[in-house]
């Protein structure tokens, strides 16, 4: 399990769940992806919880507060699929052990393509809420998951504020 003591550290854990998340998209051909939206980082343990929480709440800001964990507007961190903006520091779960996940933007005739595969393939599953859906992408050969949000996570909640304060 990592040790964090600085965000840098945090920045280089999120960029590489992009990187997996993305890999795990090109193994099951999901193509249109327009960049990262946000990335959720699974701590397994409270003090993983209270140390990555603690670094990104000081280097970013809380938009979003829920039961499972805050979501953050953090300075842009670099990644493979362009600047990361969102990260979400999850409270430990037990039925989430992968490092964590990425939400990507899709183009939206790509979103509607990958909603058409769901039936006929195990590792998608859809998640409806009340203000948006989800695309859940999943496969025990990698650590982590990728999900594709229609609207994009940056206008759910207080984020597209939250964001335009950051200068985003």
């Amino acid at each position: 399990m990592p040790t964090f003591q600085t965000f840098a550290e945090v920045e280089a854990y999120a960029a590489a769940i992009v990187s997996r998340s993305s890999a795990l998209c090109n193994a099951h051909h999901i193509d249109g992806i327009q960049g990262v939206s946000y990335v959720a980082i699974f701590c397994q343990n409270d003090d993983m919880y209270s140390t990555v929480d603690k670094l990104v709440s000081a280097a970013g800001r809380a938009a979003n507060v829920t039961a499972t964990g805050t979501v953050y507007v953090v300075p842009e961190v670099p990644t493979a699929c362009g600047p990361l903006r969102i990260v979400k520091v999850r409270v430990p779960d037990t039925s989430r052990p992968e490092r964590g996940d990425a939400d990507f933007r899709l183009v939206s005739s790509d979103h509607a393509a990958l909603r058409a595969r769901i039936d006929a393939e195990d590792a998608l599953k859809l998640i409806d809420r009340d203000t948006f859906t989800m695309i859940e992408l999943r496969d025990p050969a990698f650590d982590v998951r990728a999900y594709f949000s229609q609207p994009p996570v940056e206008e759910h909640g207080n984020l597209p504020e939250v964001l335009k304060e950051f200068g985003y």
